[in-house]
């Protein structure tokens, strides 16, 4: 066994020395002053220190005290901490950080050490290492008397079986996930509202399978992929699947059931859609399941008083490294805390505190003190990862108390090997936060023997409890206390409590119809939300819940309106499903979330809906609101891909009629709608498919239609696109004649002086068969902008006769084949045309070297080159531009090159240059076949069960059912194509680098020379 209370003679011995001991060492604290000088008044100071002497660094929030609970050596690199039902505290030590073992013999370093404050002083003076030899330990869980563990890969448990305090029992439950990331890997098992264990995947995902030999039944033929999923399981019986949410490190679940992940840039992210709802109605498409409940990327704001030294310049003052995110819901601290997230912010040395505030289905935020942070420290060493509540209500930071927290993947060359990468791996601490005006009376243990205990905690108001006691209840199944629950779920006042507690007898498996009925007419919204969601296995046998869940919709609030709409597809019943979601849209806000909501169980109830909207309309004086205008253009588009009939014959005609009106707001609506559901319509076609609609239509109506045609092109060829109408109508000269049509794109392309405006009509003339405008267009491709060039090019591969005029262009010189990018290359040399497929690969075929570094060797001539910044905006403008945003030019689709602080020119021209030399998981390219033949390729965006939403160059973006996809594939690849070579020269490659190392100069408000040697 290894005790670390050996150690206090000497340490007591050491401070007393130095004069830093106080009259009490176990309990050290900070309190903060209400006047503080400014930040920048304050001097660094020289890391590391003793623990004792951090505490003097801190700023914090005036209300509150901070003490220290643990310290080296009793705890080492701490990341995670957890709390069993006796006090211990469990703590997970990534010594391992940041690449793996250093040791001689290569055996790992990660340890989980077992904390008890046995003189119940409140420091944590006794430490036992329980298991070591890990690697890359993430995170624990108490269960059964162990812990549920995530490292290396997998999930496992780990178990004290001879009472010697180590774990002599390992059982490996899951393996697979994803380990090429030492920082990205699986982490924060937490137990659930819902029974269930949830696990952050860390961003990499992996291909999960089930190893525990005692849930072989439920172990799954396929593995789950975890692309863009977290991972959950029940550790009763080993199901197991795939989640919505991708978090990096960070998973909290609020009293609610609400769950919250983060990642670098995203410091609090809710995740609000879950597939088991999406995948109901095949026809749904949502770009997201996750929302950002707080601030993120280039919008957030963080307050170091530190250097806060980032490896982007344009990330300085925002979130880089966001980890550990909590939501408080504790009794120690005031009560303007309770409910508010804490997210760590390493590389500023700080914590960070978001207020929330309902907002329909979901929460916004804003910060807890404008310009100033929960807690900082002027200590550069000071890193915390992680938050927790305690059972004592207080808030406990981890520190890793680090000289570096970055990862050395993600650092220029210069810094891979630097002698401080492992500086402070044989310290750390934990600190605990708790209010200076009051003292915590809360019972810090549970009695999983004692019935009145297990009650008792499962009503208290601090979180620790609650959920400490509804683990230890599902652990061991007590239905022996059924009756007390229910008695204590009608003596409390706490409406957590009451939902818990109908958690908690559905887990036991005791949960009745009856006790769902019931909640449905409690006062408080987030009882009657868990009823709802509860009576999904009963609602659609049960007439008495239908009616409870309509009678109860006028009462409710946004999250229970968006709860009741998801719910509601359980229902089955077609009259309810549509009743229910029609009193959503009336009385709900309508924001993405409740829309989606609405969709995932309005499966073939679509076309009804949305008939029922466009005649409250057209007889409405009232303009509807930009939600209700939003969900008919959503109810349109799967209406228009259901290619139901008689949907069809009765929306159309309404459309119609509706674009007939007089008024400018139902005319829009009438566009709007109209494009949606013909974008759906042709789903599987292109425009010609629409063409078919004259057989659904009536001759009354396709007279209708064909007016509305030529009324448009009317429209647009007086007003230019500068109205709304004119706007609106656009998009769907897609399907107006193409005789009529072509020449008023044309003049409309030949006026237009936004590049945008000239984009969107290149894209619809690409719609539209034929070569007229083409001779046009080659005479203007020369003086073009690099993005009209390209929409131009985009254009011309629509159609097999202007496909081949582009090849004459590409034999005589006048166009460059390399102006091509990969994607387009590959479609045209697998083209199913035989002579363009021939012609391509002939004239396409690649030129560009295999061997990276003899071109880079080539090219860093251009290192000693007399640049110019200018002419190299021009050339990122042209080459780089489609993907990368760099100041006000291009578009953020990879990664952010913009930084020119810590990069250097080498690395620029080495990234540019060999782009697939390293590549974060995040940016690999797809390639996406459709059942149509058609192959798409991009950076996905957004998975779920029914859909893939694919980012591609420019910004586009793809949407593809999944019934409609044949086959995924990871091309292994960057987006970006190597070859670059083949478009500059290296004086071209000179000024691009002098761009990027000095463009923020370009605009003359600093008085620094633009350009700068390339050094």
């Amino acid at each position: 066994m290894v005790f670390a209370t050996r150690s206090y003679v000497c340490r007591i011995a050491i401070l007393s020395c130095i004069g830093l001991l106080g009259s009490s060492f176990f309990l050290h604290s900070l309190r903060s002053q209400e006047q503080q000088p400014p930040a920048h008044e304050k001097p660094l100071v020289n890391s590391p220190l003793d623990p004792e002497q951090a505490l003097s660094t801190f700023e914090l929030h005036p209300a509150l005290e901070l003490q220290l609970a643990a310290a080296e050596p009793e705890v080492i690199d701490p990341v995670a901490v957890r709390f069993d039902e006796v006090g211990n505290m469990w703590v997970v030590e990534m010594i391992d950080y940041p690449l793996g073992p250093k040791s001689e013999d290569g055996r790992p370093m990660s340890r989980i050490r077992r904390l008890q404050d046995q003189d119940h002083d409140g420091y944590y003076e006794t430490s036992q290492v329980f298991a070591d030899e890990l690697l890359f330990v993430t995170g624990v869980l108490p269960w059964k008397g162990g812990l549920i563990t995530t490292l290396s890969g997998e999930v496992a448990y780990l178990k004290d079986t001879d009472g010697d305090g180590q774990a002599d029992l390992r059982e490996t439950w899951f393996v697979g996930f994803a380990e090429e990331n030492t920082q990205l890997r699986a982490n924060h098992p937490t137990f659930g509202l819902d029974n269930k264990v949830y696990i952050a995947n860390g961003l990499r995902g992996g291909e999960i399978r089930n190893v525990n030999p005692a849930w072989a039944d439920q172990a799954q033929a396929v593995p789950v992929t975890l692309r863009g999923k977290d991972f959950r399981f029940d550790p009763q019986t080993g199901e197991y699947e795939a989640v919505a949410g991708n978090g990096q490190f960070g998973l909290t679940i609020d009293s609610n059931g609400s769950r919250y992940i983060c990642s670098n840039r995203n410091p609090c992210m809710q995740v609000m859609l879950e597939d088991r709802y999406l995948s109901r109605n095949p026809q749904l498409i949502v770009p997201t399941t996750i929302n950002d409940v707080s601030p993120a990327g280039g919008d957030s704001r963080v307050y170091a008083i530190t250097r806060a030294w980032t490896t982007s310049n344009l990330h300085a003052g925002q979130f880089t490294a966001a980890c550990g995110v909590h939501r408080y819901e504790g009794m120690t601290l005031p009560a303007e805390f309770f409910g508010n997230s804490f997210t760590c912010e390493p590389t500023g040395n700080l914590v960070h505190r978001d207020v929330f505030q309902p907002s329909g289905a979901t929460c916004t935020s804003h910060y807890g003190r404008e310009g100033k942070e929960f807690l900082a420290s002027r200590d550069e060493w000071f890193r915390p990862v992680n938050v927790q509540t305690g059972p004592d209500g207080a808030l406990y930071v981890c520190d890793m108390y680090r000289a570096v927290i970055e990862h050395p993947q993600w650092v220029p060359d210069e810094l891979k090997n630097r002698p401080d990468e492992r500086y402070g791996d044989d310290r750390g601490r934990i600190y605990r936060i708790v209010s200076k005006e009051s003292t915590s009376d809360l019972a810090t243990t549970v009695d999983r023997s004692s019935v009145d205990a297990l009650v008792a905690a499962i009503t208290s108001p601090n979180s620790w409890q609650r959920n400490t006691a509804a683990r230890l209840i599902y652990e061991d199944q007590r239905t022996d206390l059924v009756e007390g629950l229910r008695e204590q779920y009608l003596a409390t006042t706490l409406p957590a409590a009451r939902v818990q507690i109908l958690h908690t007898l559905d887990g036991l498996d005791q949960l009745s119809e009856p006790d769902v009925l019931a909640a449905f007419s409690d006062s408080s919204p987030r009882v009657r939300e868990h009823a709802a969601l509860l009576s999904e296995p009963w609602l659609a046998n049960s007439m008495a819940l239908r009616e409870a869940m309509l009678s109860s919709t006028s009462a409710g609030d946004g999250r229970t309106l968006f709860q009741y709409a998801l719910s509601a597809g359980a229902g089955q019943d077609t009259n309810f499903r549509q009743q229910l979601l029609t009193e959503v849209v009336n009385k709900g806000v309508l924001d993405q979330w409740t829309r989606a909501a609405i969709l995932s169980s309005a499966t073939n109830l679509e076309g009804e809906i949305l008939v029922d909207l466009l005649r409250q309309v057209a007889h409405s004086e009232a303009a509807p609101s930009a939600g209700q205008r939003d969900l008919l253009k959503e109810l349109a588009l799967i209406v228009g891909a259901n290619k139901d009939p008689q949907e069809i014959t009765t929306v159309v005609p309404l459309l119609v009629e509706l674009h007939g009106h007089p008024g400018e707001t139902d005319q829009l609506v009438s566009l709007e709608s109209l494009q949606s559901f013909l974008t759906g319509y042709r789903t599987r076609g292109d425009r010609k498919a629409v063409s078919t609609l004259d057989g659904y239509l009536s001759a009354e109506s396709q007279a209708g239609l064909a007016e509305i045609w030529d009324q448009l092109i009317a429209r647009v060829e007086v007003d230019g696109g500068q109205t709304p109408l004119s706007s609106a109508a656009i998009p769907l000269l897609v399907y107006t004649p193409t005789e009529k049509t072509v020449p008023v794109l044309m003049e409309l392309y030949e006026q237009a002086e936004e590049q945008s405006l000239k984009q969107q009509v290149l894209d619809i003339l690409g719609a539209h068969s034929g070569t007229g405008p083409v001779e046009y267009l080659f005479d203007e491709y020369e003086l073009a902008s690099p993005q009209i060039r390209r929409a131009v090019l985009a254009y011309l591969l629509k159609d097999k006769g202007r496909v081949q005029l582009l090849f004459d262009q590409i034999e005589k010189k006048k166009i460059r084949a390399t102006e091509l990018d990969q994607n387009q290359r590959k479609m045209l040399m697998e083209h199913a045309d035989a002579d363009i497929k021939s012609r391509a690969v002939e004239l396409l075929k690649s030129n560009v070297s295999e061997d990276r570094t003899k071109v880079i060797e080539q090219y860093k001539a251009s290192l000693e080159k007399n640049a110019d910044a200018a002419r190299g905006k021009k050339v990122f403008a042209q080459v780089c531009s489609s993907c990368h945003k760099v100041g006000d030019v291009g578009v953020d689709v990879a990664p952010d090159i913009s930084d020119s602080r810590v990069r250097k020119p080498i690395q620029y021209l080495t990234d540019i240059l060999d782009p697939n030399r390293a590549v974060d998981n995040n940016y690999f390219s797809y390639s996406i076949m459709t059942t149509e033949g058609q192959v798409h390729t991009g950076i996905i965006a957004s998975e779920t069960s029914t859909s893939i939403v694919l980012k591609q160059p420019e910004g586009k973006e793809v949407s593809l059912l999944r019934e409609d996809i044949e086959m995924i594939k990871a091309d292994g690849i960057s987006l970006m194509p190597n070859g670059l070579e083949q478009n500059i020269n290296v004086d071209q490659m000179a000024d691009l680098l002098s761009f990027l190392k000095n463009w923020r100069y370009l605009d003359g408000q600093i008085p620094i020379d633009a350009n700068q040697p390339l050094q």
